[in-house]
């Protein structure tokens, strides 16, 4: 009976992280759908970065 009790425990200890990660693989294997833009912006269109020695860009003038 021993037996039975031990190699459930290792069978649960091992299949436990197993199913985790088979869970989180399935999740991100969905596709996102595409974010929410305010209107007015078009897909695709950004503002080059500023480059390293730039101040950072305000809309506030």
């Amino acid at each position: 009976m021993d037996l039975v009790h031990s190699t459930g425990f290792w069978v649960v200890i091992i299949l436990g992280p197993l199913g985790t990660v088979l869970g989180i693989f399935a999740r991100l294997s969905q596709k996102e759908p595409p974010p929410v833009l305010p209107p007015g912006v078009a897909p695709g269109t950004t503002r080059p970065r500023a480059e390293k020695g730039d101040p950072p860009a305000s809309d506030n003038p």
